[in-house]
């Protein structure tokens, strides 16, 4: 059963870069809200935290640190058990030299995965599902780890943005 949503940080990036700037499209980020206060739209606190990366100051970040109680999963011990399952899945069967970027660090994507995992909400990003290609001779999957490729190979469900937003019932009216 699906218990809500957990946002990857490009989500949230390209919305405000690119899909969705807040002087243009302030329903989107009031839609964003009202589904955080209903505990549907959230992101893990990994994610808050590499939002807030960086030295300088922009509209999402003031926006996500107003909204940090409404938004932010904090890890608990189910998030912190799925996150070691991911780890140990990606050390058994990714290249060495893309396990180190994709556990260690700044890098929020296993925890948008744990978090989603743990309390049964479905993975939003932006990525795509990669072609995977296997060593010949390690037998590890080659090249950069994806969140949807993980997120298929563990059974948790993710999806687009615009899944979501048809999911949740957006819909975005000239008035």
């Amino acid at each position: 059963m699906n218990s809500g949503y957990c946002l990857d940080s490009d989500v949230l990036i390209s919305a405000h870069r690119i899909f969705y700037p807040f002087d243009i499209f302030p329903g989107f980020w009031e839609m964003i809200e009202v589904n955080a206060e209903k505990d549907i739209v959230k992101i893990p606190l990994a994610v808050y935290e590499e939002l807030l990366g960086g030295s300088k100051e922009d509209e999402l970040k003031r926006w996500v640190k107003k909204h940090k109680k409404i938004l932010i999963v904090e890890p608990d011990d189910d998030i912190i058990e799925r996150y070691g399952e991911i780890a140990n899945f990606v050390n058994d069967h990714y290249e060495d030299k893309y396990i180190d970027e994709f556990i260690k660090g700044e890098n929020a994507d296993p925890f948008v995965i744990a978090t989603a995992w743990a309390k049964g909400m479905t993975v939003v990003t932006l990525e795509s599902v990669k072609k995977e290609n296997i060593d010949k001779n390690t037998g590890r999957i080659k090249g950069k780890i994806k969140i949807p490729n993980i997120c298929i190979h563990l059974g948790v469900p993710n999806i687009t943005f615009t899944e979501m937003l048809r999911d949740i019932g957006v819909k975005f009216v000239l008035q």
